[in-house]
């Protein structure tokens, strides 16, 4: 079979009924890599702008698509067009990489991890997103309804992994046999797995390869031939975590964790679907980016390798996903964020147990002297609620006149395209 494939069959979008989704470029070659057949493009609808790439892998149609941008709303948007297009679509799966969490099981790099519940989620919870509330943070749990038949296809794959190897090493080698260039996402022999104790820093941040790490930091591990397959919690986030303190604290709060990632935050709200992640790297300030093409190659794999497991006639008897939006969140706020704002601890944090609670219509009144700073620590809390709570909206109206007054509204009206904000 020669690369790049060609395209031969013609189907038409309401044939395909598996969904992959990543939200990195490398994430989407390594899928395209695992196609077994690809398909010429059907004719799509104008108001539909996501770049499709659709194939069949172990039978099954399967559409890929890639996140054009990172956050909430990019997601919002990719999956109302999809909602839109595909009408007939099974399940989705999130597949890409992400962090490791070694506290709890022996991840390595190249590992991967599957999302999978453990009676409070669904297999995938926000570290950084929830509320405040007497007892400190508590953090959202997704429980997006995965399809019965994609978690008993991992639950099979569990039980297979216990007396044979996985086929990603097979998935690979016949990727590269098929396309040279492919080679660029097999094992980085030239870097090390090296995990180092989390309270030793990374000395030195502009050597990319640690050649500078005092190797007694390293925390000694048993040789393993190969990549293995992990069932757990995945944790998602607002930010990239390169600390590993910060790994253990999330570990702590969240046992169960084995993988932390953020690309994905967004299209885990609207797809209810499960996420497959490859280890490419232990989410601490020795993260670079040697590990990721390996990584979103055998997260490929074992995306493929569950496909295998699925008959196509239980697929498409399956009844079909709904694929609900977020909606979009706005900012409407007429001052930028002061970089300089530091204190004021104590005011922010009583906004934020007065302010994110579970009860309907909360007001607060700040007030003081004139220049005393009421405006930036409601800029600040307003800023730093939007950064944890992405999918929140906020709006200011700024009421020094009445002219002002009115105008704010309108502005919110013209944001929300409200009808007859223009009578």
């Amino acid at each position: 079979m020669v690369w790049p494939l060609e395209a031969t069959v013609t189907l038409t979008h309401d044939d395909y009924t598996v969904a992959w989704l990543c939200a990195l470029p490398i994430e989407k070659a390594a899928a395209r890599n695992m196609l077994d057949e690809l398909h010429v493009t059907p004719p799509q609808p104008e108001h539909d702008k996501n770049i499709y790439t659709f194939g069949r892998i172990c039978g099954h149609n399967v559409v890929i698509v890639c996140q054009g941008d990172m956050g909430i709303t990019a997601a919002a948007i990719v999956a109302t067009r999809m909602d839109s297009t595909f009408r007939r679509l099974r399940f989705g799966l999130l597949i890409g990489i992400a962090g490791g969490v070694p506290e709890e099981k022996d991840i390595r790099l190249g590992d991967v991890v599957i999302s999978q519940g453990d009676g409070r989620s669904g297999g995938v919870v926000a570290h950084d997103h929830g509320k405040v509330t007497v007892l400190g943070f508590e953090s959202r749990s997704f429980l997006n309804d995965v399809p019965e038949m994609l978690r008993n296809a991992f639950r099979e794959l569990e039980s297979r992994l216990m007396d044979q190897d996985s086929k990603i090493t097979t998935y690979l080698s016949e990727a590269t046999t098929r396309n040279s260039r492919f080679s660029a996402f097999e094992i980085p022999t030239c870097l090390a797995d090296d995990l180092f104790q989390s309270d030793y820093p990374y000395v030195n941040l502009k050597d990319k390869t640690c050649a500078d790490c005092a190797k007694t930091h390293i925390v000694s591990r048993p040789p393993r031939a190969g990549p293995l397959v992990h069932f757990g919690i995945v944790a998602l986030g607002n930010q990239v975590i390169k600390n590993a303190a910060e790994r253990a604290r999330i570990h702590k709060a969240h046992p169960g964790v084995l993988a932390i990632e953020m690309e994905a935050a967004g299209l885990i709200n609207v797809f209810g679907c499960a996420t497959i992640r490859g280890i490419c790297d232990y989410a601490d300030s020795y993260k670079n980016d040697g590990w990721h093409k390996y990584a979103s190659a055998t997260a490929a794999a074992v995306a493929k390798e569950i496909l295998g497991i699925i008959p196509v006639a239980m697929v498409v008897a399956a009844p079909l996903i709904a694929i609900v939006a977020t909606p979009l969140s706005h900012l409407l706020v007429p001052f930028p964020r002061n970089e300089y704002f530091v204190g004021r601890d104590s005011q922010l944090k009583e906004l934020t147990i007065r302010l994110n609670t579970d009860q309907f219509c909360q007001r607060v009144a700040v007030w003081g002297l004139g220049g005393v700073g009421k405006t930036q620590i409601v800029l600040e809390f307003a800023y730093e609620t939007k950064k944890t709570s992405p999918t929140c909206s906020i709006f200011w109206v700024y009421a020094n006149t009445p002219a002002s007054f009115e105008s704010g509204y309108a502005d919110i009206a013209e944001c929300l395209k409200l009808p007859g904000r223009t009578d």
